[in-house]
């Protein structure tokens, strides 16, 4: 009797699932992931404890994910061999966290050439508090973030980009045309934090005009394109409220629905959206960086 054929993984299938699953609950994963329920703040991004390199795109949420599934208040993470490299080990039952990554194979194309095709691999990482005896010395994690008293700090990061901001009226938005921001007065929110976590979303609009990263939505996902935007928005709004120590709130939950429509119809829209999400966020975070040179 032949043996029957291994049934190959669906990558983007499987995360595509978890983000559905979270967002199903009527949360989303993006939200509040760097706080845990004793207000003791985590590091606004996870990042490898071995070389201290941050995890981008859509690995951001599945670990922020884990982080809030399993309480952990660190947000370090090592493979299985990076644990053993550092002295030390993964504790005997716990169960690994996947990440993906893309990879590439080399086919003959019909002109008898060698071309690179790309493909989405995995692979299983843990968190520090799921290691012991690791080598403490050798660790490159990095310390919770402290915001600093008032919120000085965001204003210079939103200040360094140059965008066009206007107050006034009852709503926040992202005007193409004119290319400016507009905001109610601080004063209008609940707190200054609800205002900057709101200004950083509708920032993340302003970096995808034609003259900055020229995000462009409407072939990929046609009717949905206004949300798939929203959807970058959020989690730009997010990454950068982590890296600034803000606790963001979900700006549009009305949204949900239409995103759980958009991520059932296309299982990569998540990596796409992610992705850019991520662009967006260092693509604001050099303005401040270069002031800050130029200092």
């Amino acid at each position: 009797m032949a043996k029957q054929a291994k049934q190959k993984r669906d990558l983007y299938q499987e995360v595509t699932d978890k983000i559905i699953a979270q967002l199903e609950k009527g949360s989303a994963p993006w939200l509040k992931p760097w706080a845990d329920d004793s207000a003791q703040a985590l590091v606004g991004f996870p990042h490898n404890a071995s070389s201290a390199r941050s995890y981008s795109g859509v690995n951001v949420l599945l670990l922020w994910m884990a982080e809030m599934e399993n309480n952990f208040k660190a947000s370090s993470w090592l493979t299985f061999k990076q644990a053993k490299e550092l002295g030390g080990n993964v504790i005997k039952g716990q169960k690994g966290s996947m990440i993906t990554y893309w990879s590439t194979f080399k086919k003959e194309n019909s002109l008898g050439e060698k071309e690179e095709i790309p493909f989405l691999k995995s692979y299983t990482v843990f968190n520090i508090e799921q290691c012991e005896n690791l080598n403490t010395d050798k660790l490159k994690t990095v310390k919770a973030y402290q915001q600093p008293e008032g919120f000085a700090h965001v204003q210079e990061f939103i200040d360094a980009t140059g965008a066009n901001i206007t107050h006034g009226g009852n709503k926040a938005f992202f005007a193409p045309g004119p290319d400016k921001i507009a905001m109610p007065h601080p004063e209008q929110f609940n707190d200054l934090e609800n205002y900057y976590a709101t200004l950083l979303h509708e920032l993340t609009h302003w970096s995808g005009s034609k003259k900055r990263l020229n995000r462009e939505m409407g072939k990929r996902f046609g009717d949905n394109a206004y949300a798939a935007e929203e959807l970058i928005a959020e989690m730009g709004a997010a990454f950068l409220c982590a890296q600034h120590g803000l606790t963001g709130e979900l700006q549009h939950a009305d949204y949900i629905q239409t995103w759980l429509k958009v991520l059932k119809e296309d299982k990569r829209a998540i990596f796409t959206a992610a992705s850019k999400a991520t662009k967006a966020a260092e693509y604001l975070t050099q303005f401040n960086e270069a002031q800050q040179l130029a200092a």
